[in-house]
């Protein structure tokens, strides 16, 4: 009869340690460091630590030697919390609105005072906005950023705000606690979030949240493009049928809006 040492894989059993022990030691160790922290082979960490940074895993200083995790391990962890089906059925709701407007299209998490990035369509323009996974920006001049907090309950929209420093990048950025909640508020009101060219001269983007069955804002897809393409007068409209796809998603994951009668 087989024991639980008889399906242990030395290997990956080592690898996961490694991840577990960096994500404790955000300023990185060094392969030594690793080695005698866990108390492994020098050589087995080298190993496991090169495949993880080939792979994308982990990032290494070049001067210190040091190995932290890279942002590919914040995606992968965010992907989990949104959940398989909630990103199944983002995916080809992002499409259709990249088919219908053209411009990339982005779906995000908010994680600490910023966003990041999780998937994205690209747009078909020759000229277009690219957003990899993993892509992080500062949650007060991004419409995502704004459309999922407009929709958090005060305790978590509060612990967030704490973190946040209002960096202002021009003169349209929100710069105050005060200015962004009513931000907030006016976001939560009409439906819709848009950033109006806070950080970058001549970008707009507009964001709709989805949500699970409970009502909790589980992410938040934008569209970016530049203002010819994306101006200030085209944002409801682009808004408004946004919301309606992004609707579906929220319904397939079991969310009814408030008001909203079952079979009414």
């Amino acid at each position: 009869m087989k024991n639980d040492e008889d399906f242990v894989v030395p290997g990956l059993s080592r690898g996961i340690h490694i991840l577990e022990l960096l994500s404790k030691r955000p300023g990185g160790l060094t392969q030594t460091e690793i080695a005698q922290e866990l108390t492994l082979p020098f050589a087995s960490v080298s190993r496991i630590t090169n495949q993880l940074e080939e792979m994308g895993y982990l990032r290494r200083n070049p001067e210190s030697k040091a190995f932290r995790l890279s942002m590919k391990m914040m995606v992968v962890g965010q992907r989990a919390m949104i959940g398989t089906d909630a990103l199944e059925l983002a995916i080809p709701v992002m499409r259709q609105i990249r088919d219908e407007f053209y411009d990339t299209v982005a779906l995000g998490v908010i994680q600490g005072p910023n966003v990041v990035v999780i998937e994205s369509v690209p747009g078909t323009h020759p000229f277009i906005f690219t957003l990899n996974p993993g892509f992080t920006g500062q949650i007060h001049v991004t419409a995502p950023g704004k459309a999922i907090m407009a929709w958090y309950d005060n305790a978590r929209r509060a612990a967030i705000l704490d973190q946040m420093t209002f960096k202002k990048y021009n003169e349209r950025t929100i710069t105050s606690h005060a200015a962004f909640v009513k931000e907030l508020d006016r976001t939560r009101k009409r439906g819709w979030a848009f950033d109006n060219a806070e950080e970058y001269d001549g970008v707009y983007c507009i964001a709709v949240p989805f949500f699970d069955r409970t009502g909790y804002p589980l992410a938040a897809i934008w569209m970016t493009g530049p203002s010819n393409r994306v101006p200030v007068a085209r944002h409801p409209a682009i808004a408004e049928r946004m919301k309606t796809l992004a609707g579906k998603i929220s319904a397939a994951l079991g969310y009814v809006p408030e008001g909203l009668v079952s079979g009414a």
